[in-house]
């Protein structure tokens, strides 16, 4: 478990003064303020937001709610990477930080059902991004068909890449993950 500090009186005054830009800030760049000022407090191991990536977009004409609230969402992830960094560089947040963001399910990716009308749930994949010093950069994973629409193809553990011989079928990705 990491280490996280102990007495809560030993937080640098200047990171609590940070938490005074919540008070102008959207609810997401209001967590993503307090995450990074959180993470520099070293007051626990774990730390929780949420950034919208299209929600519950079942009716969504045109597919307007997930395209905006995927890019607002790519926006967000950025500034919190950058929020990040930016503590880092001041030498307030050590280097170990580790950012991970999965969503349970998928969307339905075939426009056979809807078209351009929403998305239904789709339990045959889903999206996982982690980011850290310790993590290599790539892609793992991919998709197939799969009964009139797309899920997720077994994964070789050595290599990341789409295999039907790959010994992490879908079932076991979120373990894989861990």
């Amino acid at each position: 478990m990491p280490h996280c500090r102990r007495d809560p009186r030993e937080v640098n005054a200047s990171l609590l003064e940070r938490l005074g830009d919540i008070d102008n800030q959207d609810r997401v760049t209001a967590q993503i303020t307090a995450a990074g000022v959180l993470t520099a407090m070293n007051l626990a191991p774990v730390i929780t937001i949420e950034i919208p990536f299209g929600r519950d977009n079942h009716a969504d004409p045109g597919l307007y709610q997930e395209i905006t609230e995927t890019l607002s969402g790519v926006d967000y992830l950025e500034r919190l990477l950058s929020e990040i960094a930016g503590l880092q560089a001041e030498g307030v947040i050590r280097q170990e930080v580790v950012f991970a963001t999965m969503n349970v399910f998928g969307r339905t990716l075939s426009l056979k059902r809807k078209g351009l009308n929403g998305r239904d749930h789709n339990a045959q994949h889903h999206c996982m991004i982690i980011h850290g010093d310790g993590v290599r950069g790539g892609t793992v994973g991919g998709l197939e068909q799969k009964g009139g629409d797309w899920g997720a193809a077994p994964i070789d553990s050595s290599t990341g890449a789409v295999s039907q011989r790959g010994e992490v079928p879908f079932a076991e990705t979120y373990q894989a993950a861990a």
